[in-house]
């Protein structure tokens, strides 16, 4: 049997919450926008309207990327190679970003998360270990 990582139960638990609160988040967006949109003052409806749209096309959005953190956070959580393979990529990326807008904590965050991955990445190499078992 292939040997569990903590951190990738850690992760996958922390993109589960973080999908949860996109989810959370998407909701209440929707519902702003849905309440701006009902207003029937004549005065404020070509100023509110706009902002009711796109408040609900940005919890559309984010009810959408939630759905996807909570996928792939129990997928890493089940220690699937794919969302191992993303994780690492997107933290690099996220790295990245992060000293493009000189956000620090991004940068020590991602970073933390990619030397991780980087640390474990025999077992996610390919033929590295039979994972046949972990397929769902």
């Amino acid at each position: 049997m292939a040997k569990e990582h903590l951190g990738l139960k850690i992760l996958g638990v922390l993109g589960i919450l973080a999908g949860l609160g996109m989810i959370i988040a998407g909701l209440g967006y929707m519902a702003v926008g849905g309440a701006l949109d009902s207003v029937e003052e004549p005065l404020l409806i070509p100023i509110l309207l706009p902002v009711a749209v796109s408040m609900a096309i940005i919890g559309v959005v984010s009810l959408v990327i939630g759905l996807v953190l909570i996928f792939v956070g129990w997928k890493l959580f089940k220690e699937v190679e794919w969302a191992y393979w993303l994780t690492f990529v997107l933290s690099i990326i996220g790295v990245g970003m992060s000293l493009y807008i000189m956000n620090w904590w991004g940068v020590l965050i991602g970073g933390l998360i990619a030397i991780y991955c980087w640390m474990i990445m025999a077992d996610f190499r390919e033929g590295a270990r039979d994972w046949s078992w972990r397929r769902d």
